[in-house]
């Protein structure tokens, strides 16, 4: 060889991993040369030191830390390249993914991920001036008063409005501990919403146009019990704010909270900030739930707990509207089998997508409504049930048939 051959490449041949012609050239060379001997040695005492090294078992919060981190990443990059997190259907609620702070005063219920003061204060009184601008009474819960948000944002003008809104009784700071019902450390989620139902009541008494909710939800989200009630509380709020006019940005501390907390909550809602979670599970109009997003593997278990927080047991049939979700794997559908069968109800699940299908209209306790063209009348049922010249198998989201693979106990 005119060259004397690198590291990686030495390191390469070892492994069996060039090609026969140039392994036969570089292990030719490497024999007859000190030098790459040399080199070639201590490749193989890193390998050898390697293969002995014993490690220990990877703990199952960080696996599924990892296996979260991944399915965030590859929802997000569904939304780049086909922005399906968005309105796009008629009757269908708006949701999405706030992909930059500009226009999320305008969001009706958003989980925000901040990370420092800095960000939440700009948050916070952009979304504090834009209820005032509209007539809402603002509550700022949990955010340390106006003289914390002064000291963490330069915005004078939307300082000012909001002090001017505070003398006048248009807005209000609390404490955690007076906005929410509380059982020790644990928000009571069906008094809270109640607490926030009268609120906005009384708003309307007050001649004015809603209830504007900004809370740092983080003191109330460290711990596991916590979320589970929190995350309860979020869709019980998220339902009110279907109905009435209330809105609501819930902040978290990124830094705070680790991912999979992080998630639990922001999926509960039908917007949030970038990378907060894989998909979105909120209250729908002309449905039980909403879902949007990406639903693989490693998002499955976040799935499952919230399906399990949402209280479902009161409906004879829950029906999900998924037509913006751009991928569901087959766990996930197992786990909503799973949940539908503990409640003994049954369920409708509404697909449509840009991906072939191979998914049989039927699940035990489940059926699958597919979401057909304007051209097609619509109805459930197998295929032949479709007549139209455009139909759900051009749409259709791409799933296997479930059955006889993933068991699902119940």
């Amino acid at each position: 060889m005119p060259y004397h051959p690198k590291a990686d490449e030495i390191a390469r041949l070892g492994g069996g991993a060039l090609i026969p012609r140039q392994a036969a050239q570089i292990s030719s060379h490497v024999d007859g040369c000190a030098r790459c001997r040399k080199t070639r040695d201590r490749v193989t005492a890193v390998r050898q030191l390697l293969t002995a090294a014993s490690y220990p078992a990877m703990p199952d919060l960080v696996a599924s830390e990892i296996e979260l981190a991944i399915a965030i990443e590859i929802s997000h990059r569904n939304v780049r390249k086909s922005g399906i997190l968005r309105h796009a259907f008629e009757d269908e609620r708006s949701h999405g993914v706030a992909r930059s702070a500009a226009g999320v005063a305008r969001l009706p219920h958003v989980a925000w991920a901040y990370r420092d003061k800095d960000e939440l204060a700009a948050r916070v009184l952009e979304y504090a001036e834009e209820g005032i601008a509209a007539g809402q009474y603002v509550e700022l819960v949990g955010l340390g008063g106006i003289a914390e948000l002064d000291r963490h944002s330069s915005h004078v003008a939307r300082r000012r409005t909001v002090r001017q809104a505070l003398e006048t009784g248009r807005a209000a700071v609390r404490d955690i501990a007076d906005f929410y019902q509380l059982d020790g450390q644990v928000v009571d989620a069906k008094a809270s919403v109640a607490r926030r139902v009268a609120a906005v009541e009384s708003a309307a008494e007050a001649g004015l146009h809603g209830s504007r909710i900004i809370v740092d939800c983080t003191p109330v989200t460290r711990t596991a019990r916590q979320r589970e009630a929190h995350a309860e509380y979020e869709h019980l709020l998220d339902r009110q704010i279907l109905a009435r006019p209330i809105v609501a940005l819930c902040a978290y501390n990124a830094r705070d909270l680790r991912l999979g907390a992080l998630a639990e909550l922001a999926c509960m809602h039908p917007y949030t900030s970038p990378r907060a979670a894989p998909f979105l599970l909120y209250a729908e109009q002309n449905a039980t739930l909403g879902l949007a997003g990406t639903l693989s593997d490693g998002s499955t278990p976040l799935f499952a707990a919230a399906l399990r927080r949402i209280g479902m047991a009161s409906e004879s049939e829950v029906v999900i509207d998924a037509r913006s979700a751009q991928y569901i794997c087959q766990p996930a559908v197992g786990a909503l089998i799973a949940r539908v069968q503990e409640l003994n109800v049954t369920a409708v699940l509404r697909v449509s997508g840009p991906h072939s299908a191979s998914l049989t209209s039927t699940y035990p306790g489940l059926t699958i409504e597919r979401a057909l063209s304007s051209r097609c009348p619509g109805a459930r049922g197998p295929l032949s049930d479709c007549s139209g010249s455009t139909c759900w198998r051009d749409s259709m989201l791409e799933l296997s048939p479930l059955l006889g693979k993933h068991p699902v106990s119940g």
